[in-house]
């Protein structure tokens, strides 16, 4: 798989998650950015910090934080 087609499957789920800002409450099961470089494109992990505040995301040296939008279905 290329770089392009990880960044292309990566961008069809950004509406998925919430990104926290800076003081939200990291959660458990959030999950933190973990890519080597500012350019590659993101990796994203299971945190391992839970219940600490987001650092402002708007730093490139911050790490940046999102949550699982719960699906929701309605019913018939």
């Amino acid at each position: 798989m290329t770089v392009n087609e990880i960044a292309s499957m990566n961008a069809l789920k950004e509406n998925e998650y919430y990104y926290l800002k800076e003081g939200d409450v990291i959660q458990e099961g959030d999950e933190v950015e973990v890519s080597s470089n500012f350019n590659d494109p993101p990796r994203w992990e299971k945190t391992k910090c839970a219940g600490q505040k987001a650092p402002d995301p708007a730093y490139i040296s911050h790490r940046k934080y999102r949550r699982l939008i719960p699906c929701t279905t309605h019913s018939t």
